[in-house]
């Protein structure tokens, strides 16, 4: 047996075979555009250049990207082993790459394959079978329990997930959301928590303008995939106000300001308050 393919077995087998170490599964969905705009060019080194072509992309009223047929659905961008306690170096040595595996969806079911390219889309520079292929072998490798031990187990688990949890048709059954395309984040959030019967994270990303986007939600998931449970750091990277069009999600700063005439003074301290104000009371 060649010695460099022995010695890769061994360390592939001590990852795989290590104690579970990760709480919850996190279903990472993101929403179409704001995931376009931010993916095409997340691969650019200068922050200050990523920002500029991404702010120049916002402001063009037809995508970039493949997108749902379904402008209020949102997309899969995987279902990953996680943990609250563990350092990212900790992370880089128990729930990512524990092997790898080729994904042949050459060899699934007719319906998978089609649910994966309709619903598992790419919004980078990778194309939809590549990052899959990634996502399987970052994450879908550390994913220590039966019902997803194979690269087809693990797709097709997490397409079943996705069609139980994706809120996109019931976030735009709320008039406030679909009216004016405008309405606090905190709606959203609320929204999410009724449909879940869970509080996911909602992730931003913000321009130098000022203006923000949402990216992705992630859905905290027990162990045994039964159940959304309450996730952490629910709003982290994101403040105020929130649109839903057919084109983006998009918090403009303008109307942060208005939380400033609520008394609190400031717009960080009002959301943090808020966000802790829910998780605790449930309001």
């Amino acid at each position: 047996m060649d010695s460099k393919k022995l010695i890769m077995d061994i360390f592939k087998m001590s990852k795989t075979d290590s104690k579970i170490v990760y709480d919850p599964f996190v279903l990472s969905l993101m929403w179409p555009q704001g995931s376009c705009h931010y993916g095409r060019y997340e691969h650019i080194q200068d922050k200050n250049e990523r920002m500029r072509l991404i702010q120049k992309s916002t402001k063009k009223t037809c995508s970039e990207c493949n997108m749902p047929t379904d402008k209020r659905n949102w997309t899969i961008h995987g279902l990953w082993p996680s943990s609250d306690t563990l350092t990212e170096e900790e992370k880089r040595k128990h729930l990512y790459y524990c092997r790898e595996d080729e994904v042949d969806e050459g060899s699934f079911r007719t319906d998978l394959r089609n649910n994966l390219k309709s619903k598992w889309i790419s919004f980078g520079k990778r194309s939809d079978s590549r990052f899959r292929q990634y996502e399987w072998n970052k994450h879908g490798t550390c994913a220590k329990i039966d019902k997803l031990d194979s690269p087809k187990k693990y797709f097709k688990k997490t397409v079943e997930l996705y069609v139980k949890y994706q809120p996109g048709i019931y976030l735009h059954e709320d008039a406030r959301i679909i009216s004016k395309g405008t309405c606090p984040i905190k709606i959203i959030l609320n929204h999410l928590k009724k449909f879940l019967g869970a509080i996911p994270i909602i992730v931003c990303y913000q321009l130098k303008n000022g203006s923000q986007y949402i990216r992705e939600i992630r859905i905290c998931l027990d162990k045994e995939l039964k159940n959304p449970i309450n996730c952490k750091n629910t709003l982290s990277s994101c403040f105020c106000w929130v649109e839903l069009s057919k084109h983006s999600v998009h918090l403009p700063p303008s109307r942060c300001k208005s939380q400033r005439r609520r008394g609190r003074g400031n717009t960080l301290y009002y959301v943090t308050e808020m966000r802790n104000r829910m998780i605790i009371d449930g309001k």
